[in-house]
């Protein structure tokens, strides 16, 4: 359960309500997802060093430019995310010699995002997404007020 942190203002929430339906509201959701797909970009670069990958999210993060709805934004946001996990795939995990004999296959491996119990990222079947799940949660966590 969450609520509040602070005293509301009823100006913000009124111009956050209104955002939805004008062309302030686009430009926000365009500026966060422009914000978060240059970040797996430079991910892909820099630390995996998939410049193929970092390839689509740039093609993918160019089309945002001509974004004009919020459904829109949501698949290019979404065909970024096919794109950047794809990388992720196949990069081992690594676990203690002692534990190797014990450790599941689909495990040796960060895997595929998509869980086959839930069709999505929910529901992780490895220890990788089984992890990022849990930090996400934690991430939007509030604490009551």
């Amino acid at each position: 359960m969450t609520g509040p942190t602070a005293p509301s203002d009823a100006r913000l929430r009124r111009a956050q309500a209104l955002a939805l339906g004008n062309d302030v509201g686009l430009e926000i959701s365009r500026a966060l997802i422009d914000a978060k797909l240059a970040g797996q970009e430079r991910v892909l670069r820099e630390q995996l060093n998939d410049s193929t990958a970092a390839q689509v999210i740039e093609r993918i993060r160019a089309r945002l430019a001509a974004a004009n709805t919020f459904e829109v934004i949501r698949r290019i946001e979404a065909h970024a995310a096919v794109a950047y996990f794809g990388a992720w795939r196949n990069i081992p995990v690594l676990w203690p010699k002692v534990d190797s004999r014990r450790i599941p296959d689909h495990w040796r491996t960060v895997g595929c995002r998509h869980s086959p119990l839930s069709g999505g990222p929910r529901l992780a079947v490895t220890p990788v997404h089984g992890v990022l799940n849990y930090c996400f949660a934690l991430h939007s966590w509030r604490p009551p007020a």
